[in-house]
């Protein structure tokens, strides 16, 4: 097992959870980290995040432990690419990052509807109060 303590966790380098990433560490590893607060998709120098590291690296698993947690595989980097889109991903990271990226669109359109559909909600019942339909 590798110490974190002694892991370089700069700015540049990126948190612990980068560290984690970058030498396949399991789900308990990620959750301790969360559990002290670390932020999962906190970016690095360049603004790659500990997912994207994960990938790079070909640990799936770690892949799996990220996403499960919480991590957003559409996270961008300063190059604009997301954690599968970037070079040297393997097949089964990216079949991994790519179910991950379509259940989060999902999830974020599923919250943008239901924000419009308040607001419309809202909307028409303020318009009916003025026309007096209500």
């Amino acid at each position: 097992t590798t110490d974190l303590r002694e892991a370089d966790a700069t700015p540049d380098s990126g948190s612990y959870h980068h560290a984690a990433a970058g030498v396949g560490a399991g789900a308990a590893v990620i959750a301790a980290l969360l559990a002290t607060g670390c932020a999962i998709d906190a970016r690095d120098g360049d603004g790659s995040t500990a997912l994207a590291e994960a990938a790079r690296k070909g640990h799936a698993a770690t892949c799996a432990a990220l996403v499960q947690a919480g991590a957003d595989p559409l996270c961008r980097n300063n190059n604009g690419r997301t954690a599968r889109a970037q070079g040297g991903v393997g097949a089964d990271i990216s079949a991994l990052l790519a179910e991950a990226e379509e259940a989060a669109k999902e999830s974020k359109q599923e919250k943008r509807r239901q924000v419009w559909g308040e607001k419309m909600q809202a909307t028409q019942t303020a318009n009916g109060c003025r026309l007096g339909c209500l």
